[in-house]
């Protein structure tokens, strides 16, 4: 727990002790769960505080692959642990005790410790609920779905795709309520249905209208220019050009424009509107 952390008073209110780092101490697991764009610097400033042969999980395969940070620093274990959630969803569903995915890496373990460290990794794993949905990978591969998966989908063509529905039916006379229902609320339930029964039942199941609207709607939309943007975006990140662009990005400018951006848009209006109603 870093010093002036938001999180001090919740974790006294859980009675979870706070450990200072002492490199005299026996070796132990460490987990860096930091945003990824900091690890470099903590590594630097804090490793001669970890004692060797510590083990450091991280929950994300970007700083570990960029930097080589097993390189740079390899008096540590270096081991991937990456629950397939954001935080806040991840406690959730711990609190919950709902089940979720995850991947690990031990290519960086030395092979006399590989057994120890994954039984010890799938004891974790149980007690946060990734029990039967751990899966092993490589830092770079994971570091390459995470990116591309928020590029591609999760963080653009879903919210921004939301937005522009919302906003043309709207423009076409439909109610904000109407649309809020139909294209915000509906998005749960309808990921939810897909992820649960999976896409063959999922097609199975629909209304001939949308069955018919789903084919005619992935081949107006899914066509040839759009494949080959995926694919750009791919490139971007395996030739490591997305990590040019983050370095020249001004990240507090970005978020504040695109924060205004939201606050401004019709959808996050009725968004608001609808849950203050509940």
């Amino acid at each position: 727990m870093r010093e002036g952390s938001i999180n001090i008073d919740v974790i006294e209110k859980l009675n979870l002790t706070r450990e200072v780092l002492d490199p005299k101490k026996p070796p132990l697991t460490l987990a860096i769960l930091i945003p990824d764009d900091q690890q470099f610097d903590f590594l630097k400033n804090h490793a001669h505080e970890i004692p060797k042969g510590s083990i450091l999980l991280y929950a994300h395969g970007y700083a570990v692959t960029r930097f080589e940070l097993e390189k740079k620093f390899p008096d540590f274990i270096h081991v991937l642990f990456a629950p397939k959630a954001i935080a806040v969803e991840l406690r959730q569903r711990f609190l919950q005790k709902k089940s979720l995915g995850g991947v690990y890496s031990l290519e960086h373990v030395p092979l006399n410790k590989k057994n120890e460290i994954k039984e010890n990794l799938f004891s974790l794993a149980k007690s946060l609920g990734l029990g039967e949905h751990l899966y092993e990978t490589t830092f770079s591969q994971e570091t390459k779905a995470d990116l591309f998966s928020e590029q591609a989908l999760l963080c653009s063509l879903i919210p921004y795709g939301v937005k522009a529905c919302y906003e043309l039916m709207i423009k076409k006379g439909l109610s904000p309520e109407l649309c809020y229902l139909e294209i915000w609320a509906e998005l749960e339930l309808i990921v939810k249905a897909l992820v649960e029964a999976g896409p063959e039942k999922f097609f199975s199941l629909i209304s001939p209208n949308a069955l018919v609207g789903a084919q005619k709607g992935q081949q107006l939309l899914i066509d040839e220019t759009f494949k080959e943007k995926l694919n750009s975006l791919y490139n971007d990140i395996e030739n490591l050009h997305f990590n040019q662009e983050l370095d020249q990005t001004n990240i507090l400018k970005l978020r504040e424009t695109m924060m205004k951006e939201w606050q401004q848009s019709s959808l996050s209006s009725i968004v608001k509107k609808i849950q203050e109603q509940k």
